[in-house]
């Protein structure tokens, strides 16, 4: 349907009228509820709170799917879309009905959408939920003490057999997920001699060195066919602004200023600008996989360079999306640091400097869904970053990303 053809942050209105006008059946991604019940105190009763988590898990179990609230359905089995039936206070009841949620959910969902669409004069609307198929599964719901599946229309209790079965499959998702990561490493690794013999070179630049890497790579199916040449998959240089220390920061370099030199490789195209003392690196693969790399040789380091990097990374992501028509496709995304112990300054001006671990550093493996989550996503590996370093800053950025 249409209605999947959009980015969710990008859902109006218009888009739910659209599923009542065709009469939108329920299936094996799309679930439909009239309401939320909510106690005198405003607090969601337990019942509404446990049929929502149920479908969410059941979805998270099987292959993804969205929940929508403030839609009367019909008696029709399966059942359709009827009408909209405004929820009152739309806004307030989402974020009330999302904690709620996601409290008694086990093991917690990597990644779950939720908004409020306005629909109406009275500041009512719907609620809608979405969630990918989970990298974590199997999820139970733990008020319930069940897991739950989605099996056609329907969200059924998981019997063991089945359980095991999921639990068996996503292993085996998650090592195919660990060997494309692998793949992308290695590839990085045959270029790094014949980099860093180019950038040596030249006698003036110094001896320290510093590869800050991201590698990404799609949680669905995505492709994009052919790569090479293709003019709406070129390099992009965005802007990143944020918030450190009161003051607003605004910065592109490097990913913003240096263009890169594209060539074939197979399946895909590899960018490359080599300077004597910054290289940057940059890959695509027909399969939606990126890797983003900077090799730095100097004892100093710049906090907005490494977010400049990862304005890049998630700029990228999010333009593969719209070019392979998957604008909400989930990416895992890897950080790898390895320095040998240069110092990362978090503005230009302040007095106080950390050092990096000499050695490779390894990261969290981190989901990225919409476009809606990209300040929020910044500020998680930022905060990793600067908690590595031994540092007990907390970090609010705010960050904003021009494209």
């Amino acid at each position: 349907m249409a209605f999947f053809d959009r980015a969710f942050d990008d859902l109006t209105e218009g888009d739910i009228e659209g599923l009542v006008i065709a009469q939108a059946i329920e299936d094996s991604t799309i679930e439909f509820k009239r309401e939320v019940e909510i106690d005198s105190a405003g607090r969601v009763r337990d019942g509404s709170r446990n049929d929502v988590a149920r479908e969410l898990v059941a979805f998270a179990n099987a292959d993804g799917g969205t929940l929508i609230i403030g839609i009367e359905e019909s008696e029709d089995d399966p059942k359709r879309a009827k009408s909209i039936k405004p929820v009152l206070n739309c806004h307030d009841v989402a974020e009330r009905l999302r904690r709620a949620v996601f409290e008694i959910i086990e093991p917690k969902l990597p990644m779950l959408h939720s908004r409020a669409i306005d629909a109406g004069d009275d500041g009512g609307g719907v609620i809608v939920f979405s969630v990918p198929h989970s990298r974590r599964a199997p999820h139970r719901v733990e008020s319930l003490r069940d897991c739950f599946r989605r099996f056609g229309n329907e969200s059924r209790k998981m019997t063991m057999r089945e359980i095991q079965e999921l639990t068996l499959s996503v292993a085996t998702g998650a090592e195919k997920l660990e060997k494309r990561f692998l793949e992308l490493d290695n590839n990085f690794a045959t270029m790094m001699p014949r980099l860093q013999a180019r950038m040596r070179s030249d006698p003036n630049n110094q001896a320290h060195f510093c590869d800050l890497r991201f590698s990404a790579i799609p949680l669905n199916a995505l492709w994009l066919g052919r790569v090479v040449g293709r003019g709406e998959l070129k390099s992009l240089m965005p802007t990143i602004s944020y918030d450190i220390f009161q003051r607003r920061e605004t910065i592109n370099y490097p990913w913003g200023r240096e263009p890169r030199a594209g060539s074939p490789i197979v399946r895909g195209e590899r960018r490359l600008m080599v300077g004597s003392s910054l290289t940057l690196f940059d890959e695509i693969h027909c399969d939606g996989s990126v890797t983003i790399a900077a090799i730095h040789l100097s004892d100093r380091l710049f906090f907005g360079w490494i977010l400049s990097q990862v304005s890049a990374l998630l700029s990228t992501i999010d333009n593969l999306r719209s070019v392979a028509g998957a604008p909400d496709t989930e990416y895992a995304i890897q950080l790898n640091i390895q320095t040998n112990g240069q110092r990362l300054k978090l503005t230009g001006d302040q007095d106080d400097e950390y050092r990096f671990t000499s050695g490779p550093q390894k990261f969290p493996t981190y989901s990225y869904g919409t476009r809606g989550e990209r300040a929020m996503l910044v500020n998680e590996i930022a905060q990793d970053i600067v908690h590595s370093l031994g540092s007990k800053v907390e970090l609010e950025l705010n960050a904003e990303i021009q494209d």
